[in-house]
């Protein structure tokens, strides 16, 4: 009884795992690969790790993509030197996104939603920016899509223009990547619930002993007279929580199967533990109700007229909260 802890699905290709999968391949060195679970440049990424990839063939900068509880955030980096060894600086760049495959687009990416455009105060003189986007206004907000980032540096080789990824796009340099947002929530571990439980028979401890019913004072006894006389044994119910002999309240959580010679054998339902068990077994009831603590087993003969009630307490899990 749990509600799902977490799920990643992939709402691109009907993937149900932000997992991790092949070798990865050289940047912009890729033959068409349409990746079901996420790479970076790093290496293999689990739903929720920062990925990383460079700007073009001239390698003359990076993306990173990484997140917290509430934003994911999108650092373009100028990492490398212009031949006149300069640093690189970052002109203006572009980041979309897209829940699938089929919405990327196939031409400019001007107006594209979200998006947000650099223009660095005072010119080409920056060399990082950082966006940051509200995980809320993302395609999904738990699962994976896809991210294009167009960018123009200073010094920026041969096309002024640079895709971060490993996913072609509809362009010979347009690449594209993949993300996993890893922000479901996650259920409460389970938490184990115990009640009192009796052995079900047909005679109440409230009738033996003149009681009023209430939801401590119940429970059952059983006369072995009453088992019938062409068994050798019966088997009998155990009910947790059945205050004032109410099964209709309580919950059945196994079973009991006694035999004329005074020996029982317990087995729960699949779900259910016996975490502690009394057990009174004599000749005789007692004169006044006991405590289920101080329940003894007295040893019976075969053929002896006898009494067992059995007390437990028994134990389940339910789902947290």
């Amino acid at each position: 009884m749990m509600k799902k802890l977490f799920f990643a699905g992939l709402l691109l290709m009907g993937v149900t795992s932000c997992s991790v999968d092949n070798s990865v391949p050289e940047a912009n060195g890729f033959d068409g690969i349409k990746t079901l679970d996420l790479v970076s440049s790093l290496g293999d990424v689990a739903c929720g790790e920062k990925v990383t990839w460079p700007f073009g063939d001239a390698s003359v900068g990076i993306v990173e993509v990484s997140q917290d509880g509430s934003n994911l955030f999108v650092k373009i980096i100028a990492t490398e030197r212009d031949g006149n060894g300069a640093d690189r600086k970052l002109v203006q760049s572009r980041v979309g996104f897209y829940a699938s495959e089929a919405d990327l687009p196939a031409a400019t990416m001007v107006g594209e939603i979200p998006n947000q455009v650099v223009h660095p105060t005072g010119g080409a003189s920056i060399t990082t920016y950082t966006y940051t986007f509200p995980i809320t206004t993302l395609p999904v907000e738990c699962g994976s899509f896809y991210i294009r980032t167009w960018t123009i540096f200073t010094a920026g080789g041969n096309l002024a223009e640079h895709f971060a990824g490993n996913l072609p796009g509809p362009q010979p340099s347009w690449y594209n990547f993949e993300y996993c947002v890893k922000l479901c929530q996650e259920d409460p571990p389970p938490v184990q619930v115990c009640e009192t439980a009796f052995m079900k028979t047909g005679t109440t401890l409230i009738s033996k002993y003149n009681e009023k019913p209430s939801n401590n004072n119940w429970g059952w006894y059983l006369d072995s007279n009453n088992i019938a006389a062409d068994k050798s044994s019966e088997v009998y119910e155990i009910w947790a929580a059945a205050g004032q002999n109410l099964t209709s309240k309580g919950l059945l959580v196994g079973h009991v199967e006694v035999f004329k010679t005074g020996q029982y054998s317990i087995t729960m339902l699949d779900g259910y533990t016996n975490l502690v068990s009394h057990v009174y077994r004599a000749t005789s009831l007692p004169s006044k109700r006991q405590a289920p603590g101080l329940y003894k087993e007295s040893t019976i003969l075969t053929g002896q007229r006898f009494y067992l009630i059995i007390h437990m307490e028994a134990c389940w899990y339910v789902a947290g909260t």
